[in-house]
C-alpha cells in the first residue's frame, strides 16, 4: 500500500511540473512588445500573490511592463529549471524575491 502511496504521488509530482513548465514555455515563447521594458518578478508563494496589474498602475510608465512569472508552492529547483526559458525571453530586468 505505502508503495502504491509512494507511486501515485510520484507520478503527481511530474504532471504538476510538467504542467507548470508548459505553461511558462507558453509565456516565455510569447511575443513581447519592442517597445516596453519588459521586467520579470520572480520567486515562489511570497511573489505570487504580488499583483502585477497594480504595480504597472502603481509604476505608470509607458516604457515598461511588469510580469509577474513566481511560481506558486516552487522549489528553488523548479525556478532554475525554468532559467533557460526565462531568459531565452530576453527580459530587461529581472526581481527575485
Amino acid at each position: 500500500m505505502i508503495s502504491i502511496t509512494a507511486f501515485v504521488l510520484v507520478i503527481d509530482y511530474y504532471k504538476t511540473t510538467n504542467r507548470i513548465y508548459s505553461l511558462q514555455e507558453d509565456f516565455y515563447n510569447s511575443e513581447f512588445p519592442k517597445d516596453k521594458q519588459q521586467v520579470f518578478l520572480l520567486g515562489t508563494s511570497e511573489v505570487g500573490h504580488l499583483n502585477s496589474t497594480y504595480i504597472n498602475n502603481f509604476i505608470d510608465d509607458q516604457d515598461i511592463q511588469v510580469y509577474n512569472v513566481a511560481v506558486p508552492s516552487g522549489r528553488p529547483a523548479e525556478i532554475i529549471d525554468s532559467l533557460d526559458l526565462l531568459i531565452s525571453a530576453k527580459p530587461d530586468l529581472i526581481v527575485y524575491g
